[in-house]
């Protein structure tokens, strides 16, 4: 068994894309001459092997390759925990998984409450432009820390569909940079679908990305949120120019 795509979609998402211990973040920015860099590593807190670090012959491949036992690491920190097995043992790799989430969800709901440094807004009241094709949603795609979105209340039917939509925008925010000239046009391709799909069932697309403030680690940080929502046509909040 490997580790699932969900697993590791999990354990980026709950990690923020950072080391567990040190904190370092795991996407480095691209230069000219080169794409970003993904640096961050999954690692085992029970090794898979048998000679490995923390190995446990009661443990199935099943559990080995599931998200309770998978820790996000720099290659630094990947190579001390299994070097110094005395110290870094089940539990308190365990509990060091426990912290850093903790920390990366006390950083988010800190993000909803500090300065919006661009972020469209009249009267106190946020603005956020209709989105009608691909090609407008994948520029804000670019670098972005968090999707945050929203919606309205739906029908059965309607739930899988703002579901896959959000699904499939979400994979390509984690990727977008990284992805070759004609992945970006079918990317856009595909996004634009997703969009036809929802407004043949009422629903219209809104969103903006902006930038948000937040100290972490005594170090004054900018924070790309790509915010969504998928409202009713008939929503009264809808401003129609």
């Amino acid at each position: 068994m490997t580790i699932s795509d969900k697993t590791r979609k999990i354990l980026w998402s709950r990690s923020g894309g950072c080391c567990a211990i040190c904190k370092v973040e795991f996407v480095t920015n691209p230069t000219s001459a080169n794409k970003l860099s993904i640096i961050g590593e999954e690692c085992h807190i029970i090794s898979k092997r048998t000679n490995g670090p923390r190995f446990n012959e009661e443990s199935t491949s099943d559990i080995l390759d599931h998200y309770d036992n998978l820790i996000l690491l720099c290659a630094n920190h990947h190579k001390l925990i299994d070097d110094q097995v005395d110290y870094y043992s089940v539990e308190r790799l365990q509990q060091i998984k426990r912290d850093h989430e903790d920390w990366v969800r006390a950083i988010i709901c800190k993000l909803k409450s500090v300065e919006n440094v661009n972020e469209p807004s009249y009267n106190g009241i946020t603005l956020l432009p209709r989105i009608k094709s691909g090609v407008q949603l994948v520029k804000h795609l670019g670098g972005i820390h968090f999707l945050e979105h929203n919606h309205d209340e739906l029908i059965d039917e309607e739930y899988e569909i703002v579901a896959n939509f959000m699904q499939e925008l979400s994979d390509y925010s984690e990727v977008y940079c990284d992805l070759e000239i004609k992945d970006r046009i079918l990317s856009e391709q595909r996004l634009d679908e997703g969009i036809k799909e929802l407004e043949s069932i009422g629903l219209l697309v809104f969103g903006n990305s902006y930038i948000k403030n937040a100290v972490m680690l005594n170090t004054k940080s900018n924070w790309k949120i790509l915010s969504i929502h998928i409202l009713r046509e008939n929503n009264p909040s809808i401003i129609h120019g």
